[in-house]
C-alpha cells in the first residue's frame, strides 16, 4: 500500500497528461473565440455601408464638375451629418446637401451636386452616419475641387473629326507611295 502522501510514477504520468489536455483545451478555445471574433468583425465590414465623397466630371459634360456621394457598401446607411472645414461655392453653401440628413442612402446609390466652375478650392467633408444595426460611422474626405483642370477634354464629335482626318491623310499617303 502507498502511502498517501507519495505519487507513484504512473500517478505523476496521469497528472502531466492530465494538465496538458487542459492546457491543449484552453488553448483552443482561445483560438476559437480568436478566430470568431476575425469571421464577426470581416462579416460586418463586408455587409456595412461604405460612404464616399467624391469630385465627379462626367464624360459628356466636359468642364462641369460634382460633389459626388456614393454608398460604395452593401447594406444602406442613414445619414446624420455633414460637415465642411471651409465655404463652399455658392449654391452649395447655401443648402450644404442639407437635404440629405436623416435621409437613407441605398447601396450603390448616388447623389451628386454641380460645383460651380470658379470654384477651385481643396475642402474637406466629414460625413457621420449609421447601420441598420446602429452601428456608427465617421469619414473625412480631403476633395481638391480642381483635381481635373489640367486634364485635356474632348467631345465625341470633336474625337470624329480628328479620327477622319487622320485616316484621309494616312490614306493619301499610302496612294503617294504607290505611285
Amino acid at each position: 500500500m502507498q502511502n498517501g502522501s507519495q505519487m507513484s510514477i504512473g500517478d505523476w504520468i496521469q497528472v502531466i497528461a492530465i494538465v496538458t489536455s487542459l492546457i491543449v483545451s484552453l488553448v483552443s478555445i482561445i483560438q476559437t473565440q480568436k478566430s470568431l471574433k476575425i469571421t464577426r468583425e470581416t462579416i460586418e465590414s463586408e455587409n456595412r455601408p461604405y460612404l464616399s465623397f467624391y469630385i465627379e466630371y462626367p464624360e459628356k459634360q466636359k468642364f462641369h464638375k460634382f460633389f459626388a456621394l456614393k454608398n460604395f457598401g452593401t447594406s444602406s446607411a442613414k445619414i446624420d451629418s455633414i460637415t465642411f472645414d471651409k465655404e463652399l461655392d455658392e449654391l452649395n453653401q447655401m443648402f450644404k446637401f442639407s437635404s440629405l440628413i436623416n435621409g437613407a442612402i441605398a447601396p450603390g446609390q448616388k447623389y451628386t451636386s454641380y460645383i460651380d466652375s470658379d470654384y477651385k478650392e481643396t475642402v474637406n467633408i466629414c460625413i457621420k452616419y449609421h447601420d441598420l444595426n446602429n452601428r456608427n460611422y465617421e469619414e473625412t474626405f480631403e476633395l481638391n475641387t480642381d483635381i481635373g483642370s489640367s486634364l485635356i477634354w474632348i467631345d465625341e464629335e470633336t474625337l470624329e473629326k480628328v479620327i477622319d482626318k487622320s485616316s484621309s491623310k494616312i490614306v493619301k499617303a499610302i496612294n503617294t507611295i504607290g505611285k
